[in-house]
Order: C-alpha cells, then structure tokens, then sequence
C-alpha cells in the first residue's frame, strides 16, 4: 500500500507507481534530500542508485556513483567501514552530528587508536567498553588483580600504574595504611577481614548473630568506610 494505490478500478495497471507521490523516506528509510541531483547536477534517477533493476536494499550501490564525486575519499571510506553505506547515512546524514563521546569518550592514549583497533571487521554496533577486551590482562597481574582495570590505569597510559580508586579506607584503624597483603590473603580483587578482626570467622558469626544480622558477608557490602555504624 505504500507504493500501490487502492481501489482504482479492476482494468487498473497496478504496477504503475506514481513517484510524484512515492515517500521514499518513509518505504525505505533513506531520505533524498540530498540526492535529487547527480555530480553533473543532473537529476538523479531510481537507477542511479538501484542497479539491475531491482529496488531490494541490498542491490543499492552507493560507492559507484560516489566514486564520480571523490574517487579516492569513498575508496578510503569503504576500506574503513566498509560497503554497507545504509548502516551509517540515511540521506540526511544521521552520522553528521555524531558525537563519539556520548558513547564512549576518546580521550588520552584512545584518542589517537584507529578506528579498526576497536571496531574489528568495521562492526560499529555493540562494541564493548571494557578494558580487558581490547586489553589483555599482562602476565605480570598473573590474576592477582582482577579486571576492574580502572582502579590502578588511566587512559593516558597503562604506566605508570597506580592505585587510583579504594573505596575502603587504607588508614582504617587510624594507624596510617597497612601492608597490602593484610587483607587481600591471595589476589588483590579479594580481601579478608579476620587478619585484624578477632582472628576467628566463628567469633565474626557469633557477634553479628547476637544483633539479629544474619548476612554479615562479605564485610564492605555494610562497612563501606569501615565504621561499625553503618
């Protein structure tokens, strides 16, 4: 029905479509504001842009008909993202106003990456923003430090590294910061509480039992800064 007028009559000639009349933005989503003309300054018809006669989306080839226009630009550009043109531009543009930091700032060392470095195989969609999957975890860490890379990295430089993010305060006790390994026993995305506190998980469980607390692990979920009256 959005191509082919209804009720004109049995005899009618239904594959008669009227272009004057044709929204081509709302049958396929690309909108012809900007390519009513050919790089000539000609007008631009169907079959400029649908080869073989066909209208299918996939018989669309925009690259052909660029090539006219800047040859060597559409030739970087497809190499880049690929030939899928409708993916990106639906005629207006919708990448023309692209704001690259409301999806993931690019700042520091990731300012100067390619583009392929984090969208492999020119997929641009449902790229992941952790760092350990472009990242992989140095030998170094040898698992030791878990993947919450942002607690010791920035995105200037993966070095120097430092602890940059502790929710747990490390003069708790008031006697300055301890040694690490106090209370991270085995790896540093883990941590023990008992290498101060009474020494004995049972006597922990005995004296939150006595208040009524039955969910007393792990400590930091109620003890976020370390006092007892949270």
């Amino acid at each position: 029905m959005l191509c082919h007028a209804d009720h004109v009559g049995r005899d009618a000639t239904i594959t008669a479509v009227s272009l004057h009349e044709f929204d081509h933005t709302a049958v396929s989503g690309f909108s012809l504001e900007h390519h009513d003309r050919d790089y000539a300054g000609k007008p631009l018809a169907c079959e400029g842009c649908h080869l073989e006669h066909s209208y299918a989306a996939d018989k669309v080839d925009c690259a052909n008909c660029h090539m006219t226009g800047d040859e060597a630009f559409t030739v970087k550009h497809v190499s880049q993202f690929g030939g899928d043109c409708l993916k990106c531009h639906d005629g207006v543009d919708r990448m023309d106003h692209f704001d690259h930091a409301q999806v993931f700032p690019l700042e520091g060392a990731h300012a100067g990456v390619d583009c392929a470095g984090c969208h492999a195989g020119q997929e641009f969609r449902n790229t992941s923003r952790t760092c350990y999957d472009c990242h992989t975890e140095p030998a170094i860490h040898a698992g030791k430090f878990g993947l919450d890379c942002v607690r010791c990295h920035t995105v200037q430089a993966w070095a120097p590294a430092q602890l940059t993010r502790h929710t747990f305060p490390l003069d708790h006790g008031g006697l300055g910061p301890d040694n690490c390994q106090t209370c991270h026993l085995q790896t540093y995305a883990q941590y023990n509480c008992y290498g101060c506190h009474e020494h004995e998980p049972k006597e922990i469980a005995r004296k939150h039992l006595e208040e009524g607390i039955v969910d007393f692990a792990p400590c930091a979920d109620c003890h976020a800064t370390g006092q007892l009256d949270q």
